[in-house]
């Protein structure tokens, strides 16, 4: 439990610290302090709980992709790619995590998520180049 609650405490001074970071242009502080919040969630989630079950252990595996993505884009110009497919693992992790257990009697929902991923897609889709195919896939 203590180190539950210290993790708690350095992840909320570790993002704080990147938010400051990125506001006042210190790249490479935003570098750090990203990845290493990051680390420090994979770390909690590992800690926080007993009983490791299904749903812990794939938003374990979605942090997990999620450093890995965080990592990758510190090199954009080489690894972009790579830190795309990561984050696109991580969240598949999560939609599989969040949805066990519910019952899905309409697909009304996903409307405004088409919506929105269109819009993006079309407002994006002129600065992607060859990047539009796996920018279409993440959506």
């Amino acid at each position: 439990m203590i180190i539950s609650n210290l993790l708690i405490i350095l992840i909320c001074i570790t993002g704080l610290a990147h938010i400051i970071s990125h506001y006042a242009n210190k790249k490479k502080y935003v570098i750090f302090f990203k990845t290493f919040t990051t680390s420090l969630l994979f770390i909690l989630s590992i800690f926080i709980n007993n009983d490791f079950n299904f749903y812990h252990k794939v938003i374990t595996l979605g942090l997990f992709f999620s450093w890995f993505g965080d990592v990758f884009l510190l090199f954009p110009e080489k690894k972009f790619i790579h830190g795309l497919i990561s984050f696109l693992l991580a969240h598949i992790c999560y939609i599989i995590a969040f949805s066990v257990g519910i019952e899905v009697k309409s697909f009304l929902y996903i409307i405004p998520l088409i919506i929105y991923g269109t819009t993006m897609f079309f407002y994006l889709k002129k600065d992607l180049g060859e990047l539009k195919i796996p920018v279409i896939v993440y959506i």
